[in-house]
């Protein structure tokens, strides 16, 4: 038996790997592109939390760690200028 007889099973193998990875690439690839993009529309997102309790303690508790997180003291009031 020579070297190019005892690959041929191995070979095989991964002509019929390649061949099933063709197929599945080509099931995803027409899946993907037949998907309709998302509506990145604001308008619809904007409310779209209930007005319950956890929801306005959650937005507090984002308010109070915002204002936490701010150095006011390194914050210039001055507006920039241009030196010559």
């Amino acid at each position: 038996m020579t070297a190019s007889t005892s690959t041929m099973p191995e070979l095989n193998a991964v002509y019929e790997r390649l061949t099933d990875l063709e197929r599945q690439f080509d099931e995803l690839r027409s899946q993907v592109m037949g998907a309709k993009p998302r509506d990145k529309n604001w308008q619809r997102t904007a409310g779209s939390f209930p007005r319950d309790e956890a929801t306005l303690e959650a937005e507090r508790l984002g308010h109070e760690w915002r204002a936490q997180s701010v150095d006011w003291d390194s914050i210039s009031t001055q507006t920039p200028t241009l030196e010559s």
